[in-house]
């Protein structure tokens, strides 16, 4: 009775025209290495969300980063701050094998941390708060170049 009942799912599902997320990368896509600590977690999310690129790439995706100047948000009662606002934008520029321009565009991302008493807990937690910046604006962007592609601009 299972079988037959994930059987009838399996046929459902197949059937509704879903596609999972986690593809073979049906676009072509090679994302090109971005530099910084943030670029390495930004490229690790969008080739899982995008695939693995294929042996033969019709396209390019290049990802630059740029982080904002921490902004203070709260300041104690003493005069220092104790919580600030982080942002990073990402800049995006999809390339063909000729070197054309096929789409491009701009995300930016903020989000805020806690400033503790201990200077190193501080670097950490704004490094954290960088690193999903980064996962968020990699899934933005992902997001955004399958629109794309599923639109038939290609």
């Amino acid at each position: 009775m299972r079988l037959l009942l994930a059987v009838i799912a399996v046929l459902l599902v197949a059937g509704c025209g879903a596609r999972p997320i986690r593809s073979d990368n049906p676009y072509g896509i090679r994302i090109a290495p971005i530099s910084t600590q943030d670029g390495v977690e930004m490229r690790r999310v969008l080739t899982d969300v995008l695939g693995p690129p294929p042996q033969q790439a019709k396209y390019v995706l290049h990802v630059s980063l740029r982080r904002h100047p921490p902004v203070d948000q709260a300041i104690g009662l003493d005069d220092l701050p104790t919580r600030q606002r982080l942002g990073l934008s990402a800049s995006y520029v999809i390339r063909d094998n000729e070197g054309n321009e096929v789409a491009s565009g701009t995300r930016t991302a903020t989000a805020s941390y806690n400033l503790m008493p201990s200077p190193y807990a501080s670097q950490i937690a704004a490094q954290n708060t960088y690193t999903r910046l980064a996962r968020s604006l990699a899934s933005e962007i992902a997001v955004l170049v399958r629109v794309f592609f599923e639109n038939g601009e290609n």
